[in-house]
């Protein structure tokens, strides 16, 4: 009887460490899977975030090239203006030397008009009339000067525009740059 009960302790125990062993493989084999579920989720989460991470960088690329083409553009326009500005300089100066032209031709009449009254020869006139002439001709120099300063200084303005505008896209250019390879170092070191 005592081999009998030493049997079934012996069954009973063997039961119980194959049962052991059971449970122990299971729960291995339940540990392993549940790594690999939670790899594969942060796999799952780490290409999701490079993905959004990838969108917002392409979004902010488009975003400085777009602000650096719109601060070009509106630099263009500004230089054209100043380009007309010089141009209409040159126009306000003939403008102006018409002006001192018609004026002088009517204080030559009015001359004339007052040396014929006072019945003088109207040919006795020529001194004040070479005068009129002179400050006339003095007039219009001063005027046309001023205007080619005036027309150099708008040209000057277009200029600047233009090369600001180029710095402004080139900076542009270089930021959506940067960003996209800073991007790819943050990829690169993740792995």
């Amino acid at each position: 009887m005592a081999e009998l009960a030493i049997g079934l302790f012996s069954a009973l125990g063997g039961g119980a460490t194959a049962a052991g062993a059971a449970s122990a493989a299971t729960w291995a084999t339940t540990v392993t899977t549940a790594a690999g579920v939670t790899s594969t989720v942060a796999t799952g989460a780490s290409t999701a975030l490079s993905v959004l991470q990838g969108i917002a960088t392409a979004g902010s690329i488009l975003s400085t090239l777009a602000g650096g083409m719109a601060a070009f553009s509106e630099v263009q326009t500004n230089a054209a203006l100043s380009r007309i500005q010089a141009d209409q300089e040159i126009l306000a100066s003939e403008e102006a030397a018409l002006r001192v032209k018609r004026d002088l031709v009517k204080k030559i009449g009015a001359a004339r008009v007052a040396f014929a009254a006072s019945g003088l020869d109207i040919s006795s006139s020529l001194e004040v009339e070479r005068d009129l002439e002179r400050q006339a001709e003095f007039e219009t120099a001063i005027e046309r000067q001023n205007a080619r300063i005036r027309r150099a200084q708008a040209l000057a303005r277009a200029r600047q525009f233009q090369t600001s505008g180029g710095m402004e896209f080139f900076a542009s250019g270089a930021k959506a740059l940067t960003t996209g390879a800073s991007f790819g170092i943050d990829i690169a070191r993740r792995g």
